[in-house]
This record gives structure tokens, C-alpha cells and sequence, in this order.
């Protein structure tokens, strides 16, 4: 029997994307983070860094999430260089 955390994570679109059954376009991804171009970006270099585990939204996160922010935030700046963005005083890095 699925419990509600298992039909949360089933459901949720990003993990979906992080598990490759939802087309996306990635720019980067390792064993714990999957980056890609934003559906509906605001922005031309509009991507979105997703944990592999699910979280459910910001106000989830605790202090032991720091680390993994903070590489998360690695990985958007990573995929901004590969795609030739270097002047980062012109960039937003958000949790949503």
C-alpha cells in the first residue's frame, strides 16, 4: 500500500523530471541534482536545479538542508557558465 509521501512524490512533476519520465531539457545533472531550461522561463537563461529526493517546498527545508541548498545554488551557477553567463552580478538564485 502506497503511503501519502510515496503518491506525493509519485505526482510531483519535478521528481518525475529527476527520474527521466518527464521530458525536460537538461543542462546538467549528477547523482543528487537534476538543472534544466524552465517550461515557461521569465527570463532567456531561466533553469530550474531540483534535488533528486523529493522535498516537498522551501518552508520543509531545515538547517540540516543547508549543504544541499548551497550545492544546488553550485549547480545554477555551473549551468549559467556552460551556457556562457559569466557576469553574476546580472543573476537570481531563488527557492521556491
Amino acid at each position: 500500500m502506497e503511503s501519502d509521501s510515496d503518491q506525493t512524490v509519485e505526482a510531483c512533476v519535478f521528481c518525475a523530471i529527476a527520474r527521466g519520465e518527464e521530458e525536460a531539457t537538461v543542462i546538467l545533472q549528477d547523482d543528487d541534482f537534476v538543472c534544466f531550461w524552465d517550461i515557461s522561463p521569465a527570463a532567456p537563461h531561466h533553469y530550474l536545479v531540483v534535488p533528486r529526493q523529493h522535498i516537498v517546498n522551501c518552508l520543509s527545508l531545515h538547517t540540516r538542508h543547508i549543504k544541499m541548498v548551497e550545492r544546488m545554488a553550485d549547480m545554477g551557477r555551473a549551468a549559467l557558465h556552460s551556457q556562457g553567463i559569466v557576469d553574476m552580478d546580472n543573476t537570481s538564485l531563488l527557492c521556491l
